[in-house]
């Protein structure tokens, strides 16, 4: 049975622009149609079926039509043209201790979204002691949220939300709560939603949580479903577009100032497509375990004459902390490059990180080349990033050094 059903649903949202500053402001405005002029479309001719008990991300640029989609879903606003069907009760997390009164204290307002919800008192007075568990706030909870910090603000909102058990959960970019060790518990916590089989849609830009945790997955671009179909294929689709569209060149060396103000820079004498990340079985991925292969995949165009090349790669922490650098001088076989173009491959045996997320920047640069700027040919700073997950017996592993082994395919 579908879950949820939309047909050829449009969704076109007034502009609200400021008021004519004068009489003959306002009389133009009517000669020149503002009315035509004061509307977009944030979602154009959508339809879209999720089946009971499916996991289905939602991914796509600030403005797509995201958010749009899932108010449709919750009911909040309406089409403008088009059906939206929905069987069960929904619960929207859109945006975390949105209903929260700032001068109530944190047990106080647990009773108030309860009640806001449609749940009983006494179902909420059952269920406060796990929602305050699971939030980590005991020594504060009868504390007005008005003195939260900002992360205790939203632990809190995640905790009342996964602890109605609706039969469909919308979630929107609502993992960015607390540190890793909070995420993996809401992690954990939708996945027993899904064991229990509820229905769950989620718009995030980390494609990492969407490859852990969906099903299936559409791109919304400019309002349209642009692709749908299998998490790491979509979101390569998705990825390789936002990059193309944002970074289409590197941005020319000046001066050293350059490394602050740019995510792609260098001379542009050969310059990288988008990279892949595969698993052993050569499928797309974002997430791998600890302790098992990855394998790097960076396409090139060579727009002139070169000598002999090297390409590094540098994998940091999210939060920049620690580097493992693979460089192919560090295997003494320099890179000689295909005028037609081609394809380097980086085989890493043992992917010997602890668990989180990472960003990975690649660049080519002259052979034999050290920190020597204008002989960057192609520099993508942290423009990437994977996710690894505990594997067996091997979560506290974070490897100093990345076994690894490079090939070329010329074009």
């Amino acid at each position: 049975m579908h879950a949820i059903e939309l047909e050829h649903v449009d969704k076109i949202h007034p502009l609200r622009s400021a008021r004519a500053r004068s009489v003959k402001q306002a009389l133009l405005s009517l000669f020149r149609g503002r009315a035509q002029a004061e509307t977009v479309s944030a979602l154009r001719d959508v339809s879209l079926v999720v089946a009971e008990g499916r996991s289905l991300g939602i991914v796509g640029a600030n403005g797509a039509g995201k958010t749009s989609l899932l108010r449709l879903i919750a009911g909040i606003t309406e089409p403008t043209h088009g059906t939206v069907r929905v069987r069960g009760h929904v619960l929207p997390m859109l945006e975390l201790g949105a209903g929260f009164h700032p001068d109530l204290t944190g047990y106080d307002n647990i009773f108030l979204q309860g009640i806001l919800l449609g749940l009983p008192r006494a179902r909420v007075r059952d269920i406060a002691s796990s929602i305050i568990e699971f939030a980590e706030i005991e020594d504060f909870i009868h504390m007005p949220v008005t003195h939260y910090s900002s992360g205790m603000y939203l632990r809190l909102g995640f905790a009342i939300s996964v602890h109605m058990d609706p039969d469909i959960l919308l979630i929107d970019e609502a993992f960015s709560v607390g540190d890793l060790y909070f995420q993996e518990k809401c992690f954990e916590k939708i996945r027993e939603f899904q064991r229990r089989g509820r229905t769950i849609l989620l718009v995030t830009h980390d494609i990492g949580v969407v490859e852990r945790l969906c099903d299936e997955v559409i791109w919304i671009d400019k309002g349209r479903i642009a692709a749908q179909g299998n998490p790491a294929d979509v979101a390569h689709r998705y990825r390789a577009a936002m990059f193309e569209a944002s970074f289409p060149t590197p941005a020319p060396i000046k001066h050293k100032e350059m490394l602050a103000g740019w995510v792609r820079y260098g001379t542009g004498a050969v310059t990288f497509a988008y990279l892949d990340f595969l698993d052993e079985n050569g499928g797309r991925r974002s997430v791998f375990e600890n302790g098992k292969p990855m394998e790097i995949r960076l396409r090139y165009k060579v727009h002139g004459p070169l000598p002999e090349t090297d390409c590094l790669i540098l994998v940091q922490s999210y939060r920049g902390h620690g580097a493992v650098a693979i460089a192919t001088h560090q295997m003494r076989r320099p890179v000689r490059l295909n005028p037609e173009g081609g394809e380097l491959v980086f085989r890493i045996d043992r992917l010997d990180l602890a668990p989180g997320r990472y960003q990975l920047s690649a660049l080519l640069f002259k052979g034999g080349s050290r920190d020597v700027e204008e002989d960057f040919y192609d520099f993508h700073l942290r423009l990437y990033d994977f996710h690894v997950a505990p594997g067996d017996g091997l979560s506290e592993i974070a490897g100093l050094d990345l076994p690894c082994r490079w090939e070329h395919y010329p074009r």
